[in-house]
């Protein structure tokens, strides 16, 4: 049975805290070093946005600095204060599209969440499919994120572009089996 005996934080801002912990194995009382990385200071720092029109899903093209390059992906952010994952999605969808969510028109379908990187990150992400029953929505892209470009594609041509390499960012391909999981 493994132990966290001491908690070293490295580093800590308003988005993540960095942790070198010293744990322990209790059985054979060896101890190491284990890093461990929490966003947000809560397992759910924030929320993707599957966007869904007629049988189209929306896709952003964002600069990462992660992997200095374009990333091809479904729109996501971190929750705010007092926010919760569904508005969290809500929102992001506007800030980052200009999409507006009306609750009397269209839905929200909370589609399960993963586990980002367990190995060393305490963080869950839920993925929320957010289908428009009105007319097409028109786009207006926040430049201050480097969203670039949009795409409305099918999961078939998600799916083609997540084969040739187009598409990496894991969000989106975790994103693509929520959404074939749940028809």
């Amino acid at each position: 049975m493994l132990k966290t005996i001491k908690i070293n934080t490295i580093f800590k801002n308003k988005y993540l805290e960095l942790q070198n912990n010293n744990v322990i194995e209790e059985t054979t009382n060896k101890s190491f070093e284990h890093l461990r990385l929490i966003e947000k200071e809560t397992i759910y720092p924030g929320a993707v946005a599957i966007c869904k029109f007629e049988d189209k899903l929306l896709l952003i093209n964002n600069y990462r600095y992660g992997i200095d390059r374009m990333s091809l992906e479904f729109p996501r952010g971190y929750v705010e204060q007092g926010e919760t994952l569904e508005t969290c999605a809500i929102r992001e969808l506007f800030e980052e599209t200009g999409i507006t969510f009306n609750p009397e028109i269209d839905s929200i379908k909370r589609l399960g969440e993963i586990a980002v990187s367990s190995s060393i990150m305490a963080t869950m992400t839920p993925f929320y499919l957010i289908e428009l029953k009105q007319s097409l929505p028109e786009i207006h892209l926040q430049s201050e994120e480097n969203i670039e470009d949009f795409k409305w594609e099918t999961i078939d041509n998600i799916i083609k572009l997540i084969k040739e390499g187009t598409i990496i960012d894991s969000f989106t391909v975790c994103g693509i089996g929520f959404c074939l999981l749940s028809n």
